[in-house]
């Protein structure tokens, strides 16, 4: 029982690892789009709204991604309603652990499982948002420089 669970968890990493690189790639591609149009509107503050978009629709991925781990939560029965099981997929998946619900002894690896996926995440959406934040102010200069010239 124990590697079947194990097995479920590692499969539901690879789900959320799979939409979590659909949803970056999307998320960049909508930041290109709405780039331009900041600029125009926001002029010398263009960053901040399209750093803004970028960090909700990340937080939003997140979220998507917690509720599937919410979902296997209820398909399996280790939790019986969708707000225990969205909560406690949110206290895991940020690592928080309040403890204040808690799995089975049956299901608690799931929950390892979990944490573990959502500290991976977490730093990828920091990674990438550090990313997006550098070409954002490299461009700046670029601009910065052009209208030197």
């Amino acid at each position: 029982m124990f590697l079947t669970h194990l097995l479920i968890g590692v499969l539901m990493i690879a789900i959320t690892v799979f939409f979590h690189a659909i949803a970056l790639d999307r998320i960049m591609l909508f930041v290109e789009k709405i780039g331009p149009f900041c600029f125009r509107h926001f002029r010398r503050l263009w960053k901040i709204p399209v750093v803004m978009i970028l960090i909700l629709l990340i937080f939003l991925s997140l979220l998507a991604e917690m509720a599937l781990w919410a979902g296997l939560y209820l398909w399996v029965g280790a939790l019986d309603n969708i707000e225990s099981a969205l909560y406690y997929s949110i206290v895991t998946y940020t690592t928080l652990g309040y403890g204040d619900i808690t799995l089975s002894q049956e299901w608690r690896i799931i929950s390892a499982v979990e944490a573990s996926n959502g500290l991976l995440l977490f730093g990828w959406s920091t990674a990438y948002t550090f990313e997006v934040m550098s070409k954002l102010y490299k461009q700046e200069e670029i601009q910065r420089i052009w209208q030197q010239k």
